[in-house]
C-alpha cells in the first residue's frame, strides 16, 4: 500500500491485507482465522501468527483462539494447558486440512481463555508472541495431543526417532508417534537433509517426497529394502 505526500514522494505503508510468507509460500491469515471459527461453534475468535519458539529451529504457524466459557482467573495466563480441549484442537486440525492447503495448516493450536487486545481494541500480537514463547516444548506438545498407537516403538521407529533428535536437538521422549515434522522444527529444506540421514542409516527407500506426502508427515517406519 502507498500513498503520496504533499510534496510527490511516495511512502510505502506496507501490505493492506494480512498476507504473511513461511516456508516459500504466502498465506492468507484472515482465510485460516475465518477456518477455524467455521470449525467449531465454541471458538470466539481466532488469530494467526508466524512464530519461532526458542527451542525450535523454524518458523511455526501458530493459531491463538479463545473458548466460549472459559474463565481467567486473575494474574494467570490466557492460554489453558489442562488438556480439556485436545478434542476441539483436533476437530480444529482436521477442518484445516480438509479446507486449506497444507502450506496453511497450523503447527500449533493454543487455547486461551481471551484474545489479548492491544488499546486500540486490536489483537494484541506481541502478547500473543509473549504466550508462544513463554510455553514449554512439553506444553506445546501435550495440545498438539493425537491419539497414539498401541504398543512400544519397533526397532526401525526407534532408530528414526534418534535422527530426528540429533537433527532437532530434542530429547528422544519429546519425540512421539504423533509428533509431525513441521511441530518438530523441521521444514521442507531440512527435510532434504533428513532423508540424507535416513539413507545412511539403512532406509535406503526414504525420499524427500515420501517424508513430505502427506499434510502432516508423521513419525512412522519406512522400508530398508
Amino acid at each position: 500500500m502507498v500513498r503520496v505526500l504533499y510534496n510527490g514522494c511516495f511512502d510505502f505503508l506496507g501490505r493492506a491485507d494480512d498476507q504473511v510468507k513461511l516456508r516459500g509460500q504466502r498465506l492468507e491469515i484472515g482465510e485460516i482465522n475465518a477456518t477455524l471459527k467455521r470449525a467449531d461453534p465454541n471458538v470466539t475468535a481466532a488469530a494467526t501468527l508466524v512464530l519461532r519458539h526458542p527451542k525450535q529451529q523454524r518458523d511455526q504457524l501458530v493459531s491463538f483462539f479463545s473458548v466460549n466459557g472459559a474463565c481467567l482467573e486473575k494474574g494467570a495466563s490466557p492460554l489453558i494447558t489442562t488438556g480439556e480441549y485436545s478434542t476441539l484442537i483436533d476437530s480444529l486440525l482436521t477442518s484445516c486440512k480438509k479446507n486449506l492447503p497444507v502450506y496453511m495448516v497450523p503447527t500449533h493450536f493454543l487455547p486461551l481463555s481471551e484474545i489479548p487486545l492491544s488499546v486500540n481494541n486490536k489483537v494484541d500480537n506481541k502478547r500473543l508472541t509473549q504466550i508462544y514463547m513463554d510455553a514449554s516444548l512439553e506444553v506445546l506438545q501435550s495440545l498438539a495431543y493425537r491419539e497414539e498407537k498401541e504398543g512400544s516403538l519397533s526397532a526401525a521407529e526407534v532408530k528414526i526417532q534418534s535422527i530426528l533428535a540429533e537433527m532437532t536437538r530434542l530429547q528422544r521422549q519429546d519425540i512421539r508417534m504423533s509428533s509431525t515434522i513441521f511441530e518438530l522444527g523441521l521444514d521442507s529444506v531440512s527435510v532434504v537433509g533428513l532423508a540424507r540421514k535416513l539413507k545412511q542409516n539403512g532406509f535406503n527407500t526414504a525420499t524427500v517426497s515420501m517424508i513430505m506426502q502427506s499434510c502432516y508427515p508423521e513419525l512412522k517406519p519406512l522400508s530398508t529394502s
